[in-house]
């Protein structure tokens, strides 16, 4: 289960790293509107292999990961 990580808050992160959801799609071979859907928290649970390339391209970028867990507790 993905879900324990702030997906929408690691795409947030990746923007501000200059990073594109076009770009994101590109090296992760999905489509843009799937990039945009975990964004927007449509898709809370990405599968597997999408959410493993979004924490590599973090890790590429510096991007730090957020527990989901930590996101509410903020809230």
């Amino acid at each position: 289960m993905n879900t324990l990580v702030d997906w929408p808050g690691l795409l947030r992160g990746l923007k501000a790293a200059g990073i594109t959801q076009p770009e994101i799609a590109l090296q992760l071979k999905c489509g843009q509107a799937t990039v945009s859907d975990i964004a927007t928290g449509k898709t809370s649970d990405p599968r597997f292999t999408l959410a493993a390339g979004l924490l590599r391209l973090a890790r590429e970028h510096g991007v730090e990961v957020q527990p989901l867990e930590a996101v509410r507790e903020a809230a």
